[in-house]
């Protein structure tokens, strides 16, 4: 049994009023990654009838004040004769979690008179100091659940250093920008600060992506260049064809041609997927499973690194609103925010309700997507690169050449109308997808390459992709070095004359556009930002006629044209 400490916390509480105040984070419900927000625990010690609550707890239970009051008993401390109270502020937002035992106990250890003023919880208020930790009965400080999402907003909300359990700090993801100081006892706060060393070490993030297969594949020129201008500028792909064109093949490719996630990126990833909830397997070293993707499928985890993959979607077509969006009477994330870094892919687009297309037109558009309910409200990420594959008709063959077109004139009408208007609109790249000559998609390596198709398969061919993509990406990330955005496709309206400039004959091509007055203001900006795009493939400074041309080819398509207009099938164009 601990000595007890011989100290003025054992003597009598005198007759006057003490208080202390320390800020915290807490989640709204328990492991409830994605509503955490500032708190205050605030402790106030009178005198009157001896006793210890805890308020403020959606739900309080009598637990955590038994819990605080036995650890700070076996740590050698004793509660003075006196009336405790302590109160998490505001009341009643948030639920009662473990993590913030430790922070409610040194909010009590701060009210009482005479801690030593070298102690480590006395250094503590020199800097914004965040204290997480699950206290046992004994007064140990033990690891909790995931703290990946608290330590960013530690980050995001100013505190410069973080407490935690000495055990916690190996499997914490890295934040080198947070000072680390690791206790294993509740006694330890009142230790000399000279006794802990401050680390900013952690669990190292990889980020990692997908083998690519485009080895295998056959692609046009156009379909490669549109691939490119995705994936080095984070622009929105509709691809249109008639079944087995490999639309489908191709979404699914993307995630493997996207540049790897940056370390902001890779917590954020974390957030809103967790290490232990949907991927028990992370720390898992006998498993071998990556948390997200792996280029390596014999690789496994080795020592204090997480594999960060961006993460893809893809939810079927009868997915809701509410789990597309996010809601529910627990107030969850949706599809649209685990897709948030990632891929969100939507196959087969014109299956899905009409509502539910039309309610991504804010997440496209914003970037995030606000969510009200009756008890509370949230405003949640969606910074996903959309994907979306579709059939011309029912049939899939109206207008394509490939064979006859069996769908009446209103079905093809009314099937077409779920792709019409506001969200197309949010959607940089219209692409019609063909079949390639003989039918055939995915050919076998061995068979020389043709002059009709420069990009016939070769096992070089996906690392050329990626290295253009990656000269794309190293040209925007110097261009917006300054800016709150990364990528082309996000560049904001009023700045698109200063970062997307044109020479003199893509001013004449742009002024003549406007005046034909076929698009609207939103479409002519995103043709303005795929252009900027088109450059930086080919490291050119300003926009060019043959890219702002490029530009306008992906966003004009002939299926839209009414039947008694019909074009014949060879002049249907599959882009630029």
């Amino acid at each position: 049994m601990k000595k007890t400490q011989h100290c003025a916390l054992q003597r009598p509480f005198p007759g006057m009023l003490r208080s202390a105040r320390l800020p915290a984070l807490a989640q709204a419900r328990a492991q409830d990654n994605h509503l955490i927000e500032p708190i205050w625990i605030e402790t106030v010690i009178r005198p009157g009838l001896p006793g210890f609550q805890v308020y403020g707890f959606r739900g309080w239970n009598r637990q955590t004040a038994e819990r605080i009051r036995s650890a700070l008993y076996s740590s050698g401390m004793r509660l003075p004769l006196a009336n405790i109270l302590l109160q998490i502020s505001p009341v009643d937002r948030v639920s009662a979690g473990a993590y913030l035992d430790l922070a409610m106990a040194a909010c009590v250890l701060q009210a009482l008179p005479d801690i030593p003023p070298d102690s480590l919880l006395a250094s503590l208020s020199a800097r914004p100091t965040l204290l997480l930790g699950e206290l046992t009965i004994t007064g140990n400080v033990t690891v909790a659940d995931d703290w990946n999402a608290l330590l960013l907003m530690a980050l995001k909300s100013g505190f410069e250093q973080v407490v935690l359990p000495q055990s916690g700090i190996a499997v914490t993801p890295g934040f080198p920008e947070l000072a680390k100081i690791g206790i294993q006892h509740l006694s330890d706060l009142i230790k000399p600060a000279n006794d802990f060393s401050v680390t900013h070490s952690g669990v190292h993030l990889r980020p990692v992506r997908p083998a690519d297969r485009m080895h295998a594949l056959r692609l046009t020129p156009s379909i490669e260049r549109a691939l490119l201008a995705v994936c080095g500028g984070w622009h929105s792909l509709l691809m249109i064809g008639p079944p087995g064109t490999g639309k489908t093949t191709l979404a699914n490719e993307i995630p493997a041609l996207l540049p790897l996630p940056s370390p902001l990126e890779c917590r954020e990833i974390l957030l809103y997927h967790g290490m232990k909830s949907e991927n028990s397997a992370a720390f898992d070293s006998d498993a071998g499973t990556p948390l997200y993707w792996d280029a390596d499928p014999n690789a496994t985890n080795i020592g204090n690194e997480i594999r960060v993959g961006r993460p893809v979607r893809a939810p079927h077509h009868s997915t809701t609103i509410p789990a597309l969006l996010g809601g529910g009477q627990n107030l969850q994330p949706g599809e649209v925010t685990r897709a948030h870094h990632g891929v969100l892919i939507l196959d087969e687009l014109a299956e899905f309700q009409r509502s539910t297309l039309q309610a991504l037109r804010q997440p496209l558009q914003e970037g995030s997507v606000h969510i009200a309910r009756l008890q509370r409200s949230a405003e949640l990420p969606a910074r996903f690169l959309f994907v979306g594959t579709s059939n011309p008709c029912p049939c899939g063959y109206y207008r394509t050449g490939v064979a006859p077109c069996t769908c009446a004139d209103d079905t093809v009408r009314h099937y077409l109308n779920r792709l019409l208007g506001p969200l197309r609109d949010r959607i940089d790249i219209h692409l019609m997808v063909t079949p390639v000559s003989g039918n055939n998609f995915s050919e076998s390596v061995k068979e020389p390459q043709s002059e009709q198709w420069p990009g016939s398969p070769n096992h070089a061919h996906g690392q050329q992709l990626k290295e253009r993509i990656e000269a794309a990406r190293a040209i925007q990330k110097h261009r917006f070095a300054k800016e709150d955005w990364q990528w082309n496709a996000l560049i904001p309206f009023p700045q698109i004359d200063e970062y997307c400039r044109m020479d003199a004959l893509a001013r004449q091509l742009w002024f003549s556009m406007e005046r034909c007055g076929d698009f609207n203001a939103r479409a002519l900006a995103g043709i303005r930002r795929l252009a900027r795009t088109l450059a930086d493939l080919d490291a050119v400074a300003d926009i060019r006629r043959q890219d702002l041309q490029n530009a306008i080819d992906y966003r004009r398509l002939d299926l839209y044209v009414p039947r008694d207009q019909m074009l014949p099938a060879d002049t249907i164009q599959d882009g630029p």
